[in-house]
């Protein structure tokens, strides 16, 4: 279980799961991954091209190489690109190094992997909606297939992660699911509502976890 939401959280969000697909003719799945991706290649070719031209630094503006005896400006590129790939192992610096327009991209690639991972495009009716999170570069999105989304205005999908975003930033994960599934409930109600012939449970109602 991710370390922001324990099993007692988890059963309430399958809990809030079940009441909206008893409401409705879709099937609502939510994802939550620690990381989108690793970022471990971008950091390390930056510190990579920051050792290979700082040497250069020193012929540019005429300063003596500060290194002594056998530490010439070859060695020192060695050392700096050691020191550098080192640090950026650790994942808090890795992430603070990698663009943010690098980590949506990479956590939006990744709901759409788990829209067909989770099987959410196979959903009856193709009314699957898929609730995704990605912690370590703050991103949610909500993704509905093709049964849906011509028929809900993007805005109605926004105030669910509006709803879940801001109680995230008061420390309230479980509570923040809780908001945005009972959002996304109350516009499936409406568009898809429940018949008696609907395929009960087609896809499972538990909090997916990755990472």
């Amino acid at each position: 279980m991710a370390k922001f939401l324990n099993e007692p959280d988890a059963q309430r969000i399958a809990d809030a799961v079940r009441n909206v697909e008893s409401q409705t003719e879709a099937e609502l799945v939510p994802v939550v991954a620690l990381q989108s991706d690793d970022y471990r290649y971008i950091p390390v070719l930056a510190v990579l091209f920051l050792a290979m031209v700082f040497p250069s630094i020193f012929w540019v503006f005429g300063v003596p190489w500060p290194l002594p005896g056998p530490l010439d400006p070859y060695s020192g590129q060695l050392i700096l690109a050691t020191i550098g790939i080192a640090l950026v192992q650790w994942t808090p610096l890795r992430h603070k190094l990698v663009p943010r327009y690098i980590k949506r991209r990479r956590a939006a690639r990744m709901a759409r992997e788990q829209f067909v991972e989770q099987s959410v495009h196979l959903a009856p009716k193709h009314c699957g909606v898929l609730l995704f999170v990605s912690a370590a570069e703050h991103y949610v999105e909500i993704l509905a297939d093709q049964g849906l989304a011509d028929r809900v205005d993007n805005a109605e999908w926004q105030k669910a992660v509006d709803d879940f975003t801001g109680l995230v930033r008061q420390g309230k994960v479980a509570e923040g699911f809780e908001a945005a599934i009972g959002d996304i409930g109350e516009i499936l109600s409406r568009v898809a509502p429940v018949s008696e012939t609907k395929d009960r449970n087609a896809l499972p109602d538990r909090l997916v976890v990755i990472g």
